[in-house]
């Protein structure tokens, strides 16, 4: 039986994760002592049919062959298949890594090209420190919730973990946390009212983002971002329902 994580540690990315399944399967098969494949013949199986699931998943056409009614004619025809796909994915994987490598490269040069500009957004250490504390309360929060999607919540948990590792007293932009906002959204249309405390510290995020930009900008102290402010209103002009599931911050 194969262990449960090799699903859930694979990358998002196609490519990547079918060539993540191939190595852990070459992998295995370095593993297995000469003349002993047959002895492990359910786990051959439980590795074409977890390429099976991923590629029904993920709607790929594979070409898959079916199984025959002798083992040794299995085995050897599942390694001949995850040979085929690990040698087509191999250069799509490396062509993407290629390609990734180049694009870290230019963002961090384009950072410090930023940098020697001047401008950059200041955190006092104690914004910083709570900053962090509200990020990795959310991402717990996420992980416990089994009403989530398991894929939704690792993908969640990573990026607020990105996000948590990035933070610095020194920052060049607030994009990642203001992209959490919508994350919020997604999570209260989701759980409705159970999202509340999560939504909650979203905004408070946000709340730390904008004071941030603002003071920077010279705004006025305490200027309020409209977008994060819930007006007393009544009847037919009652605010979104994500809105109304923070009212008590004010």
């Amino acid at each position: 039986m194969l262990d449960d994580q090799i699903i859930t540690r694979l990358p998002d990315d196609v490519d990547l994760a079918l060539n993540e399944i191939c190595d852990r399967f070459i992998g295995f098969c370095g593993a297995v002592p000469e003349g002993g494949a047959l002895s492990r013949y359910e786990d051959f199986i439980e590795f074409y049919a977890l390429l099976q699931a991923y590629a029904e998943a993920q709607n790929l056409q594979l070409g898959f062959t079916a199984l025959k009614t002798e083992k040794p004619e299995n085995v050897a025809m599942i390694i001949g298949f995850f040979r085929r796909l690990k040698s087509s994915t191999d250069l799509k994987v490396q062509k993407k890594l290629a390609a990734a490598t180049l694009e870290a490269a230019k963002q961090r040069y384009a950072r410090k090209l930023e940098e020697e500009r001047g401008f950059r957004y200041t955190l006092s250490e104690g914004d910083v420190e709570r900053l962090r504390r509200l990020l990795e309360a959310i991402r717990v929060r996420v992980v416990e919730i089994d009403r989530l999607p398991r894929e939704y919540r690792e993908r969640l948990a990573r990026r607020l973990e990105r996000c948590r590792n990035g933070l610095q007293k020194s920052m060049m932009d607030f994009d990642a946390l203001w992209a959490l906002l919508p994350e919020a959204g997604i999570l209260h249309e989701k759980l409705g009212e159970e999202a509340a405390a999560i939504v909650e510290r979203v905004f408070e995020v946000a709340e730390v983002a904008w004071n941030t930009q603002a003071r920077a900008e010279e705004l006025p102290s305490n200027t309020a971002a409209c977008f994060l402010t819930l007006p007393e209103t009544a009847g037919d002009n009652e605010p979104p329902e994500i809105m109304r599931a923070v009212r008590h911050r004010h």
